[in-house]
């Protein structure tokens, strides 16, 4: 039976909440002036487009590793992040950070009922009931300091909230996203937690899926290879294996896949196993693709049919993954990152492969690295090319992120690739591959920066942006491009939330 609870709305005392729980409140939608109609990254309800960083290593109140995560809001100009900032910790709602909590791991702000956007921040080393490293994530609606209503609604899940239980080292929190308004009229919360047990089974993997709208947060499925889903639903291909870790990457969009009721075109999850054991390779990694309403789904790999290349020990197939929005009659594309992958002796070089979304189902199209004609670079050991992913909203763009990739003599500067991805039939475009040098970071590149660590995609009401963070620089950094991948870039920097030097912020960016 699904864990359907009414939500309860806690006021908070000074800024900080009285206790920490489920809860939304059902009139923040008219609290704020938001409407179904507002964009679905105005967190603040000011009408202006917001982003959201996370820096899990954070010191806070003297306990590393705690984490924080800093909104930035946007302002009059129309340019997403360039107003304000605040910054949250688990203090702010009266929690108590811990070390190693490592909250802001992963980020999403989204819409998650009608009215403003809601900000999903998980915690994968949040220890639940003496269970270390099990996970949680927290639910954070903002509303106007107006009398009588409280400043921050705070829902607090973990994996019981969800028909599982939390257990050391489950890393719940460790992917998150904000999946859009489905056929129900209902928003879901998507939970990878990639350390889950599955019996003796070590790490295989399990994600967690909750159901929200303006009165109601419902755990409605733990999904598990080998298991069927909610409501009778098909059974997920494949078997769960040690090290699979089943939901380390996460992505949501708009697909057209096999439904039985109601409509074929609906909202899609994307579900990486990057240590999945294929055909006997360990690590090879798989992809699995789900529909909505959870009557199909289908394991893609490298040994799957007609998918460039072989399932190989460590490829790490699904480390990352993307879906481009699906805009009129142009169908999503899927991007999938296997850092893993060798070159010949070159170890960890990567690549990236791309699927169509054709009848009904996800089919290859072309896979491609730094060895690939046209495209800027040579594969080397180490480079990791594919560890990031993220598709532009207004245009095709491909973002794929190398950030271990040496410039020269300077080790792990990290680049990022950016790539044309036209209709279905034509060949993709490989633009200049963009560094630290040539986006406003002093001409310079930083050795062990990670340029590219993290990239994103923002979209808003007047301005549609891609990002790259450099988590490991002497003061990390967001850079900021227009969505045509202009090299006209700027940035967010991190040194004005505390803990930040020294730290890891922009290792999460809300996408």
């Amino acid at each position: 039976m699904n864990h359907r609870r009414r939500l309860v709305v806690i006021p908070t005392i000074g800024g900080l909440a009285a206790t920490a729980c489920l809860m939304l409140s059902p009139s923040a939608s008219a609290a704020t002036g938001c409407n179904v109609t507002s964009s679905v990254s105005d967190y603040n309800g000011d009408g202006y487009d917001d982003a959201a960083v996370g820096d899990p290593y954070a010191t806070v109140n003297g306990k590393t590793r705690a984490g924080a995560v800093t909104v930035l809001f946007g302002d009059a100009d129309g340019r997403i992040g360039e107003g304000g900032r605040k910054v949250f910790t688990q203090a702010t709602f009266g929690e108590t950070p811990e070390a190693g909590d490592r909250f802001g791991f992963d980020v999403a702000l989204g819409r998650a009922r009608s009215g403003c956007a809601s900000l999903l921040i998980g915690s994968p080393g949040e220890d639940v009931a003496g269970a270390v490293d099990a996970g949680m994530v927290h639910l954070l609606s903002d509303l106007p300091e107006l009398e009588g209503t409280p400043d921050l609604d705070v829902a607090t899940l973990t994996q019981a909230d969800a028909k599982g239980t939390a257990e050391a080292g489950d890393q719940f929190g460790y992917a998150v996203a904000i999946m859009g308004l489905n056929q129900e009229n209902r928003y879901r919360l998507i939970v990878g937690a990639p350390g889950e047990n599955a019996g003796t089974v070590a790490d295989a993997g399990a994600v967690n899926v909750f159901e929200v709208d303006d009165h109601y947060l419902e755990g409605l499925a733990e999904l598990r290879q080998g298991r069927r889903g909610p409501l009778g639903a098909v059974r997920l291909p494949d078997t769960p294996e040690r090290g699979d870790r089943f939901g380390a990457s996460l992505a949501t969009g708009i697909v057209n896949v096999v439904e039985r009721s109601g409509a074929e075109i609906g909202q899609g999850l994307v579900i990486g196993a990057p240590g999945d054991m294929v055909s006997g390779r360990d690590g090879a990694g798989s992809v699995t693709v789900i529909s909505e309403k959870f009557e199909s789904a289908s394991l893609i790999s490298q040994d799957s049919a007609g998918v460039p290349g072989a399932a190989e020990n460590g490829d790490q197939f699904g480390y990352s993954v993307a879906l481009s929005p699906r805009v009129g009659s142009r169908a999503a594309t899927l991007a999938v990152g296997a850092p893993g992958e060798n070159a010949g002796t070159m170890v960890d070089a990567g690549s990236v492969t791309l699927f169509n979304n054709a009848s009904e189902r996800f089919v290859p199209r072309t896979s491609f690295s730094q060895a690939t004609a046209n495209v800027p670079g040579t594969n080397e050991a180490g480079d990791r090319f594919g560890y990031s992913l993220a598709f532009g909203h207004r245009v095709p763009t491909l973002l794929v992120g190398a950030p271990t990739e040496d410039i020269g003599s300077v080790a792990n500067a990290g680049t990022v690739q950016p790539v044309r991805v036209p209709g279905a039939s034509s060949p993709l475009q490989f633009l200049p591959t963009i560094t630290e040098k040539n986006v406003g970071a002093g001409g310079i590149v930083g050795s062990g920066a990670q340029f590219g660590r993290s990239v994103g995609a923002l979209t808003g009401r007047t301005e549609n942006i891609l990002t790259i963070s450099s988590p490991y620089a002497g003061f990390a950094a967001v850079y900021v491009l227009s969505d045509a991948t202009d090299v006209s870039p700027r940035r967010w920097l991190g040194k004005d939330a505390p803990g930040s030097v020294g730290s890891r912020w922009a290792w999460s960016v809300s996408n």
